[in-house]
């Protein structure tokens, strides 16, 4: 079961390797990043492009910078994987978050998410409040507070493919997305 971790990288040169690294690290071994550069004018390309000798990583570079959500589609435009995730450059995995949300997924879901934890610059656990994971539609907890992450979902492609991420927002595209599957009555 191939995973497409999508990468956007604008600036994100601090924290890219570890991000990267971490993707490595994953006991699921059956997946490949897309690592979208969006004009980045750090160094942020060539670490990206210290990676493509394994064949795991594919750089591609959108011609001019766009929003965010347009370069996610850009992704989702480039990906082989039966499954996408994504992975934002300052972020890290466990090394199970795959094998764990695969473990989940089924043939009638369309996504599937999991918890997550702040950490500060070091990588040390910041105070988090516990966030309850739904089941089923979640549009009506969503509508109340948004409990998922864009570092911790597992989307079937085809879901995605059909549903994009709106490319005009600049923020919340991702909560825009999970709240349009819910609606469609996409389950998790």
């Amino acid at each position: 079961m191939l995973v497409s971790v999508i990468m956007n990288c604008a600036y994100g040169e601090r924290f890219l390797k570890e991000a990267i690294d971490s993707i490595f690290a994953q006991t699921h071994t059956d997946w490949e990043i897309v690592f979208v550069d969006n004009c980045s004018i750090d160094g942020s390309a060539a670490i990206a492009r210290c990676y493509e000798a394994s064949g795991r990583l594919r750089v591609v570079r959108t011609a001019e910078r766009i929003p965010l959500y347009a370069a996610r589609n850009v992704g989702v435009d480039n990906v082989r994987g039966e499954y996408c995730a994504f992975l934002d450059v300052d972020d890290v995995w466990e090394p199970r978050m795959i094998e764990t949300l695969l473990a989940r997924m089924r043939p009638e879901i369309g996504f599937v998410y999991g918890g997550y934890r702040h950490i500060d610059a070091e990588g040390q656990p910041l105070p988090t409040p516990h966030r309850k994971r739904h089941r089923g539609i979640v549009v009506n907890w969503l509508l109340w507070r948004n409990t998922i992450s864009i570092g911790c979902i597992l989307l079937r492609t085809d879901v995605l493919r059909r549903n994009r991420f709106d490319p005009t927002l600049a923020m919340h595209g991702d909560f825009e997305l999970w709240l349009r599957l819910g609606v469609l009555g996409y389950a998790c």
